[in-house]
């Protein structure tokens, strides 16, 4: 009985001993076949990058338990990316080569590839109507403050360019920062995820705007100008001659020296005050001294305009004297 006994405790305990064995086998089989399952590496045919440099993980699908394994063999650069929108072909020879030359045992991954790969990089196209838009947007926040009143006639911006896929920004910078007058040359530069990518040139006509008195309508020669006869046109400075009119009451009253067409910029030597005194004209002759005043009558011998300087004859003493006309009946010496 005794023996029986023992023999059903040896067995209940080598009935043990077996369940913790499989639960070891099974345990540390499953470690091992982990570290030594290949990592599965399936390259497209085709693939898209947005980087300078293709890595295995632009044109491959890689997996395996391991994140760290599939997150190293994603980094290998394969090779430099192809212009923007551009394409390479890559041939499988060369993979091979870039993954044994960054240290990876092609025994231990598994490779599926084709015999050519088709590597396009993205890109994208900035118009030339987007640059020129920078452009006038460059010229509402930093010329027109600067010039107070300011008018973009023209905006020259070339033609578009393509930039890698991301983020787009452009920046203008103007070439000649004191120049903000008249054919301004700018540089804009495009940004593509805060890189530079390409710089293009441009330039903008300002204009500075300031009123000037123009010929309302065609003027003839001698013509005693009135206030129907002018106006105000706001032009651009640089288009005017350096001694343009800016007041009406500059040229009011005075005659022309010669036809006017119309629209035409009026400018001191275009018109002269009128012939206020003839000659043989009587006038008055007045002079003043500490706070007297004595008048006599005159011949004039010289024509006269407001403020010329004349000569006239004493009628009653017949000497000639010189006086400065005042109106068209008054000329005054000095006493």
């Amino acid at each position: 009985m005794e023996i029986k006994v023992q023999a059903m405790a040896y067995r209940r305990m080598l009935k043990s001993w077996m369940v913790l064995a499989g639960i070891f086998l099974l345990q540390v089989p499953a470690t091992a076949v982990r570290a030594e399952m290949p990592v599965q590496v399936k390259v497209a045919r085709q693939a898209t990058v947005t980087g300078d440099m293709i890595r295995l993980g632009d044109i491959a699908a890689i997996s395996h338990p391991d994140a760290r394994r599939c997150s190293v063999l994603k980094g290998v650069v394969i090779g430099r990316a192809p212009l923007a929108g551009s394409s390479r072909v890559l041939d499988r020879g060369l993979v091979r080569m870039r993954l044994r030359q960054h240290g990876v045992d092609l025994a231990r991954i598994q490779l599926e590839m084709p015999f050519k790969i088709t590597v396009v990089r993205a890109a994208q196209t900035v118009t030339a109507e987007r640059i020129r838009e920078a452009v006038r947007d460059f010229f509402r926040r930093r010329i027109a403050p600067r010039i107070g009143r300011a008018r973009l006639r023209k905006v020259n911006a070339g033609d578009k360019v393509t930039v890698p896929g991301g983020l787009l920004a452009l920046h203008v910078i103007p070439l000649r920062p004191r120049k903000l007058i008249g054919n301004v040359p700018l540089a804009v530069e495009v940004y593509v995820n805060g890189r530079l990518q390409k710089k293009v040139f441009a330039s903008v006509v300002v204009e500075s705007i300031v009123d000037a008195v123009v010929a309302r309508h065609m003027l003839k020669r001698s013509r005693l100008i009135t206030e129907a006869d002018v106006m105000l046109k706001p032009l651009d400075r640089s288009r005017l001659p350096r001694n343009f009119v800016s007041d009406p009451q500059e040229v009011l009253g005075k005659r022309t020296k010669r036809r006017i067409p119309a629209d035409t910029v009026l400018r001191p030597d275009l018109v002269d005050l009128p012939c206020l005194i003839r000659r043989r004209d009587v006038v008055t002759i007045i002079a003043r001294a500490d706070g007297l005043e004595i008048s006599t009558l005159g011949e004039a011998r010289q024509r006269g305009r407001l403020g010329d300087r004349i000569r006239v004859v004493n009628l009653d003493s017949k000497k000639n004297v010189y006086g400065r006309v005042m109106d068209k009946n008054t000329v005054e010496v000095d006493f």
